[in-house]
């Protein structure tokens, strides 16, 4: 600190005056503050099941920022209403549909040194690249908070892998934080739990501790960690894919090595998906082998109940293993959304053969005979004459929705693909 008796003797009045009033002066806030790098952003490359983090400080010690995304939390334009079929000319309903998400990802990286830079730059650029070659294989990923807990002690496991934090409330009062939720906390290195791209996973919680395991994904780097700040239960990371729209624009703003960008993205489909670690496209599974015997034919018959967590309603994937025959021709098999009275029915001859399985698609609105070799698909060939004609494409309400299945032969497996969604 600058005192008046530090200065060295020979400056003049004016100048003792000038550096003292500087001293005093308090200095401006940190444009960049790493407070708030949740490490809450991410581009997501599909092919290499790799998370690009943004609001984050990562391995090379780059500051990565992102100050706004134009277009994430708006709701998207209809482009089409429901056009429910009326005529009894076969013809089919027209469900409407919402106007691309157009996006603009907005932000800055800052370098330790300028030498770093133009390798920041291509590490931006190379996690951009998918969205240009595989035409969207890329997601862009927001994770959301609830509950700011203060943590005001911790204390390491055996290898710090597990580390115990003590809060200032009593978490057993009430529904803060539970075994298995994931949390960020607030003043831990982020490149540490960043590596992992959704944050700590809760192994105990116990009057005002939580224990968390940075191990979980297999990305603990035995980085120290800090004490302080909150900690924040994430609720969901909502994904939407997306490719680019236009070419990015990085800007050099300061010698320092200070860069702005700004990167136009357009995701087809504009609802935001609630994204699920551990599949590649982040989908949430439910399986169901029919073993009831069917009420009415000589099938089986079965259910599952699924929950869109979200605001809209949701397609689905289904995915049919073991039907290789039709029990009865007449009661064919059937899957029905029993919340929004929509069916797929199988047809008389909508049989695979074995080691084949039947993928239905309601939003690309597609059937498809995928051969599967070893567990790696094969053959692809299209399967829409194995359904009924006038279909429902089945999509989830938003809350509870009851799968029924019905007619399936013995032995098969329905298996049902699907995430909640979020239009705004």
């Amino acid at each position: 600190m600058t005192t008046y008796d530090s200065i060295q003797p020979g400056v003049n009045q004016t100048e003792r005056n000038r550096i003292l009033n500087r001293a005093l002066t308090r200095q401006p806030d940190a444009y960049l503050s790493k407070i708030k790098l949740y490490g809450d952003i991410a581009i997501y490359d599909t092919a290499n099941t790799s998370e690009f983090t943004l609001n984050t400080i990562d391995a090379n010690e780059v500051i990565w920022v992102v100050s706004d995304i134009d277009g994430w939390w708006n709701i998207s334009e209809p482009e089409m209403p429901d056009l429910p079929r009326g005529w009894g000319d076969g013809s089919y309903d027209a469900i409407g549909r919402y106007r691309n998400r157009i996006m603009t990802l907005n932000g800055s990286f800052l370098t330790q040194s300028p030498e770093d830079a133009p390798v920041a730059r291509q590490a931006l650029l190379q996690a951009l690249n998918p969205m240009i070659k595989n035409q969207g294989a890329s997601y862009l990923i927001t994770t959301e908070f609830e509950s700011s807990i203060a943590v005001v002690d911790a204390q390491e496991g055996a290898n710090a892998q597990f580390v115990t934090y003590t809060t200032g409330v009593d978490l057993e009062d009430g529904p803060l934080i539970a075994v298995g939720d994931r949390i960020v906390i607030e003043g831990i290195a982020p490149s540490d739990f960043n590596k992992a791209g959704s944050g700590y996973l809760v192994t105990a919680v116990s009057d005002n501790t939580v224990t968390v395991d940075r191990d979980t994904d297999g990305n603990y780097t035995g980085d120290p960690y800090e004490v302080g700040g909150l900690i924040k239960k994430i609720t969901k990371r909502l994904a939407s894919k997306v490719r680019l729209s236009g070419t990015p624009i990085i800007n050099n703003t300061n010698a320092r090595g200070r860069h702005d960008f700004s990167i136009g993205l357009k995701a087809t489909d504009p609802i935001k998906y609630e994204f699920v670690a551990g599949d590649p496209d982040g989908y949430a599974t439910e399986s169901a082998s029919p073993s009831t015997a069917a009420a009415v034919g000589s099938g089986y018959d079965g259910s599952m109940t699924l929950t869109n967590s979200g605001d809209i309603a949701v397609p689905i994937i289904v995915e049919i293993d073991g039907l290789t025959s039709i029990p009865d021709s007449t009661n064919r098999p059937t899957i029905t959304n029993a919340t929004s009275d929509q069916s797929i029915i199988v047809n008389a001859t909508g049989s695979v053969a074995s080691g084949h399985k039947l993928e239905i698609d309601t939003y690309n609105r597609e059937v498809l005979d995928v051969e599967y070799v070893a567990g790696v698909v094969g053959t692809v060939a299209n399967g829409r004459s194995k359904v009924s004609v006038l279909i429902d494409w089945i999509y989830l309400d938003p809350g509870s929705n009851t799968i029924e299945l019905t007619n399936f032969p013995s032995g098969s497996t329905v298996t049902i693909y699907y995430r909640s969604g979020w239009m705004g």
